[in-house]
């Protein structure tokens, strides 16, 4: 809509019980995620200046209430304002008339707040578009994040740069007993007070820099998804946007900060997009940003964007449109990643993770399949995994591990006879890409579905390669702790390690 942000003071004005009504509303209406999944499936990430037209028509012919408040609320459309407050009531719709929130156009009104299902809560949040720095609510990040919270919950988590409150709302709503908020923007602030409000959810946001705000105090969860873009030259610093001349600075700043808040046991969900420099890999500049003390760390990679799908994307927040701001936007964007010498970014989820006593440290990188980032259910199984793959050599022999349910060695033979027979590994439900295997490791996964320990399996493969189990075993072992690291192989559900 390109208007002005949403007024946080006459919105924080609106009494309880008028609250109360509009989340009544809301939910009479099935006002959920169920609607937008179907309206985000229409031409997937395309700009919204292409895909909306067709999404407003979709939703247009979709019968009943939450289509509407879909329009409304998520797609920027214009809706009959009698239908609109039929469906919210008379007092609800007055009220957020009144505060600016619904903008008359024509016989329509259109609406200047963003409001989206967010898991089982309701986020409200300034449209991207608004002028000057605008609160953001959740996003496709947001939503990656979602899938890795626990359960059950911890009892005190954190959000760091939390927006309009996305997480730190679905966490209070998931169980936990203390949760915590904090942004630069005091705007954000206020929003997820609000946002707070209407869900009837207990949040503690605070204002200020990262951490400051909870110094001294420590949690058991911490999550952030800090802002990514490169800031070119000249471009003036938007808080929900920027991360830095690199993109990735604020983001580094945070992960060196974060052991000290967390709780011995505690656990940080970090969502980085990163661009190391040549000869640098992304666990290494992560591992860089972080202090010299005990630490468990993995990070799950994903391919990012190529250099100027990031522009592209990022001019676009500049003017979604696709106007002359946008070209002049996107032009620039480009000019100072390719000065940077980026050509494409790493997406990454960091599971950062303060040990108990007599708890081993590690640090791992990890190619999810698919280039999926791990939801909570494969960050239990990597979890598991670790547990084996950190053992002593004396008590990993012990240990009990076989291939992922339903994981297959596929042959692959040139009918013309041109090139040799190969085999790759293919678990379409685990952990682990698909791959290529060497004769060793073939063996060695193959055995591994057929014995029953590990000292089983470093038996089986001396005797297949006619060799003494004393002088293979450390090479078996080597295997089998990169294995469980990557998700070729697993602990057995029956293990008692």
């Amino acid at each position: 809509m390109n208007g002005d942000l949403l007024d946080l003071e006459a919105l924080s004005s609106l009494p309880d019980g008028l609250m109360e009504a509009f989340r009544h509303a809301l939910r009479t209406a099935g006002y959920d995620g169920r609607i937008l999944g179907q309206a985000e499936a229409i031409a997937p990430r395309q700009f919204d200046a292409v895909r909306l037209p067709l999404v407003h028509a979709w939703l247009a012919r979709q019968p009943g209430a939450a289509p509407l408040l879909a329009r409304l609320f998520a797609y920027r459309d214009g809706v009959p304002r009698e239908q609109a407050f039929d469906v919210l009531g008379r007092e609800v719709g007055g009220a957020l008339e009144a505060c600016g929130v619904f903008v008359p156009d024509d016989d329509r009104i259109r609406c200047s707040m963003r409001l989206l299902p967010f898991g089982r809560v309701w986020i409200a949040s300034d449209d991207a578009d608004a002028r000057h720095d605008p609160v953001m609510g959740p996003g496709a990040t947001t939503q990656e994040l979602l899938t890795t919270l626990p359960t059950p919950m911890p009892a005190r988590v954190l959000d760091v740069g939390c927006g309009a409150g996305s997480l730190a709302l679905a966490a209070a709503r998931a169980g936990a007993a203390s949760v915590t908020a904090i942004d630069l923007d005091p705007r954000a602030v206020t929003l997820t007070r609000w946002n707070a409000r209407l869900n009837d959810l207990e949040v503690a946001a605070h204002a200020g820099d990262l951490l400051a705000p909870v110094r001294e105090r420590q949690f058991d969860l911490i999550l952030a998804q800090p802002p990514f873009v490169p800031q070119p030259p000249g471009v003036e610093a938007t808080t929900y946007l920027h991360g830095g001349s690199r993109g990735d600075e604020l983001a580094l700043r945070l992960l060196g900060e974060l052991p000290g808040a967390m709780a011995p046991g505690g656990r940080a969900l970090v969502l980085v997009d990163t661009a190391p420099p040549a000869g640098q890999a992304t666990i290494e500049r992560i591992r860089d940003a972080l202090p010299e003390i005990p630490l468990q760390l993995s990070v799950i990679t994903a391919m990012g964007h190529e250099s100027h799908a990031l522009a592209i994307g990022y001019a676009a927040a500049a003017d979604s449109t696709l106007g002359p701001a946008f070209a002049e936007a996107a032009q620039r964007y480009a000019a100072h990643v390719e000065a940077l010498g980026i050509t494409h970014t790493r997406h990454a989820l960091v599971v950062l993770r303060k040990p108990l006593p007599n708890e081993p440290s590690w640090a791992v990188s990890v190619e999810p399949r698919n280039h999926t980032l791990y939801g909570a259910p494969l960050l239990r199984r990597l979890d598991a995994a670790m547990a084996l793959a950190t053992l002593a050599p004396d008590d990993l022999v012990q240990a009990k591990v076989q291939p992922p349910a339903g994981a297959a060695l596929v042959q692959s033979h040139p009918l013309d006879g041109q090139g040799p027979t190969t085999f790759r590994f293919v678990s379409p439900g685990g952990r682990a890409p698909d791959q290529e295997l060497s004769s060793a490791a073939l063996l060695l996964l193959d055995l591994a579905a057929q014995t029953d320990t590990v000292a089983a399996l470093v038996e089986a493969y001396a005797e297949a390669c006619e060799d003494d189990p004393a002088r293979v075993k450390a090479a078996v072992l080597d295997f089998l702790r990169k294995a469980l690291v990557s998700g070729m192989l697993e602990p057995r559900e029956d293990s008692s390690s």
